[in-house]
This record gives structure tokens, sequence and C-alpha cells, in this order.
């Protein structure tokens, strides 16, 4: 099953920490704002946010514990969302305070039988 699959020839990602007292402000935040104002954007084709739960007992990952990652048809419409610098000042201006290890970055297939031009939101 490709059920939840990441299909889109493109993604931008924004791995970050959320205060926990903060949590639930950040999460309405991402269902009512920014998702979808991210999905108004050319190209955009999902957007999701995902935590990391059940780290391994001995081996835990230093990663920050959330990502925000964002399906794209093609890579000028993620890079059109903005600079890394912009993405990461935008979403932190929102939340003062309550975000931590902010990370973000655009990536794309680079071997696929898939054309991304071929994609539309």
């Amino acid at each position: 099953r490709r059920a939840g699959a990441v299909c889109a020839p493109v993604v931008s990602t924004l791995r970050l920490d959320v205060q926990e007292a903060r949590l639930d402000a950040f999460l309405r935040w991402f269902r009512e704002v920014e998702a979808p104002a991210l999905l108004g954007a050319r190209g955009a084709l999902r957007a999701r946010l995902a935590r990391q739960c059940g780290k391994h007992p001995l081996f835990p990952s230093k990663q920050p514990e959330w990502l925000m990652l964002v399906e794209w048809a093609c890579l000028g419409d993620a890079l059109a969302d903005g600079s890394p610098e912009d993405c990461v000042a935008r979403i932190a201006a929102a939340h003062p305070g309550a975000l931590d290890r902010l990370d973000y970055g655009v990536s794309g297939l680079s071997a696929t039988l898939l054309n991304c031009d071929n994609w539309v939101a």
C-alpha cells in the first residue's frame, strides 16, 4: 500500500522542536493557518505534520521531534515559497519563543521515471 507515502517529486521539510506548553496552539495554527496557506501556493500538493515517537532505548535520535513536510509539483514551486531563512523566520515569528532547532530544506528526486513537469496542484 502507498497510503500516506510521499509521492511528489519535490519536498520541503522543516524539522523543529515545539515547547509542550505551546503544542496545542502550534497544532491549531498548522491546521487553520499554515497548511491552508501552503496549499494555496502554486504547486503545493500536500502539507503534513509528523512527530517522532517511540525512540530507540539505546540509540535515541538527536533530531528535532517534529517534522513539517510539504510535497511540491516541481522545484521552482517549492523554491518560490521562500529561502530557507525566510521560511524559518516566518514560522518562528508565528510562535515567538515556542520553537527550537528549526532546520529547513528542499529536496527533489534525482532519479525517477516520473516527469516532474507533469504534476499539477
